[in-house]
């Protein structure tokens, strides 16, 4: 369940979507 939204809250959001993938 990984949005473009979530990455826009910020850099660490990003990296747990990273781990999700």
């Amino acid at each position: 369940t990984a949005s473009p939204q979530v990455t826009y809250a910020g850099p660490n959001t990003w990296s747990q979507e990273i781990l999700l993938l």
